[in-house]
C-alpha cells in the first residue's frame, strides 16, 4: 500500500527554532480559546481577526496531521452497513486500511460500538450466543503502527 504523500507549511518559534509537536498543539489551544472569545463579537475588526485565526488554525492543524504516524488497522465487515465506515465525509471501506492514528482510534473506537450493539442484539433472556470464529474475526480489530 503506497504511503499517501502529506505537505505542511514549517512552522518556526520566534527565535526561528523549528516548531515542536507539543508546541503546536498548545498553540492551536490558545487558537481556539481566542477564537472563542472572538466568536461573541460582530464588528469588523472582530471578523478580520476571525478569518486570520481560522487561517493559522488550519495551517497548524495541517502540520500536525503532517507529523502524525500512519498505522495500519483491519476493519471488519459490518451486519448493517455492509463493508463501508464513515467519519464526517470520509469513507472507509472494510478490509486492511491506513490511515493517521488519531482517525484509526476513532474507528477502532467505532468498531467497538458496533459490536457492542451487535452482541446485545444477539443475546437474548441474558443469555449470549456464540457466533464461533466470525465473532473471533470481530474482536481481532487492532493497531499495528508503522515501523
Amino acid at each position: 500500500m503506497p504511503k499517501p504523500k502529506r505537505k505542511a507549511k514549517q512552522f518556526s518559534t520566534p527565535e526561528g527554532k523549528p516548531l515542536s509537536v507539543t508546541e503546536a498543539r498548545e498553540r492551536v489551544e490558545e487558537l481556539n480559546e481566542e477564537y472563542r472569545w472572538t466568536a461573541q463579537e460582530d464588528n469588523t475588526a472582530a471578523l478580520n481577526k476571525k478569518i486570520e485565526l481560522r487561517r493559522e488554525l488550519r495551517a497548524l492543524t495541517d502540520y500536525l496531521a503532517s507529523k502524525e504516524p500512519l498505522v495500519d488497522i483491519q476493519l471488519p465487515r459490518t451486519g448493517a452497513k455492509g463493508n463501508i465506515w464513515r467519519i464526517g465525509d470520509q469513507v472507509y471501506l472494510a478490509g486492511q486500511v491506513r490511515v493517521p492514528k488519531s482517525v484509526a482510534q476513532v474507528l477502532l473506537h467505532m468498531v467497538d460500538q458496533n459490536r457492542h450493539r451487535e452482541m446485545a442484539l444477539l443475546s437474548q433472556n441474558g443469555r449470549e450466543i456464540n457466533l464461533g470464529e466470525i465473532g473471533q474475526r470481530a474482536r481481532m480489530a487492532e493497531i499495528n503502527a508503522e515501523p
